[in-house]
């Protein structure tokens, strides 16, 4: 809700500054949002204090290779799924359908389970990646576009918001 308005990207800093936020708890999109500020200022103090939203994936997957081949937890990873994922996917009726089905992982392999975990948008369909628009009275919103006409836009957000 801080980044809706442009100004309050500096509210979001300094809690990132100040260690009541962890830049890492941001999204990439939202990360990438406060580094293109218009605002000069606001902006270099993004790139000083948050996380790059293009680091090495590689390395990170490499890093968790092993976990593939592992046998799962069904209970912790339905708790990790409502924590993580829910708000923007629906699995079994839980959730909310933003994003892609994933139903279809229950038959993919543990190694490409643990890349769509770890690098969700490694091979993300164009009708889900994200948006961000900005309004005339300077707010801006992310999320993925629903509904374009010449005269309307609908988009929802992460959580299932409009």
């Amino acid at each position: 809700m801080l980044l809706t308005r442009e100004a309050w990207g500096d509210v979001q800093l300094s809690a990132v500054e100040d260690g009541r936020v962890q830049g890492a708890e941001l999204s990439p999109a939202q990360r990438e949002l406060l580094r293109r500020s218009p605002d000069v200022a606001r902006a270099a103090r993004a790139t000083r204090r948050l996380p790059s939203a293009d680091s090495n994936r590689s390395r990170v997957l490499d890093r968790f290779g092993p976990e593939a081949h592992r046998a799962g937890d069904p209970h912790a990873g339905a708790a990790l799924f409502e924590r993580l994922c829910a708000s923007f996917h629906l699995l079994r009726g839980v959730g909310h359908e933003v994003g892609p089905d994933i139903a279809a992982f229950r038959s993919k392999s543990g190694t490409d389970f643990r890349v769509a975990l770890l690098d969700p948008n490694a091979a993300i369909e164009q009708r889900y990646a994200a948006w961000t628009v900005e309004t005339q009275d300077g707010r801006s919103f992310t999320g993925v576009v629903r509904d374009e006409t010449s005269t309307h836009l609908t988009m929802v957000q992460p959580g299932g918001g409009p």
